[in-house]
């Protein structure tokens, strides 16, 4: 479940960065929350699934950085753009 919860922290950062593109900005707004949901189920995978746990780690980091990205890419306008 780990390899699960980090592939779904990748989708979360693609998506976040086609939210990138002018004019889809707004796309956050649906996107972020998808990168928060894709957090708890790393940080409940890390100390479930042993296995796996190094991916689930990095799955924290990259859901963490489309969190990051896709935050600050609303303040740019406002969360319109």
């Amino acid at each position: 479940m780990g390899l699960f919860s980090l592939i779904m922290a990748l989708l979360a950062l693609v998506l976040t960065l086609i939210a990138f593109i002018p004019l889809l900005g707004w796309l956050n707004w649906l996107f972020i929350p998808f990168s928060v949901l894709a957090l708890a189920l790393n940080i409940v995978f890390m100390f479930v699934d042993m296995g796996f746990r190094n991916a689930a780690k990095a799955g924290m980091i990259i859901s963490l950085a489309a969190i990051v990205i896709g935050m600050f890419r609303l303040t740019l306008f406002w969360g319109l753009l």
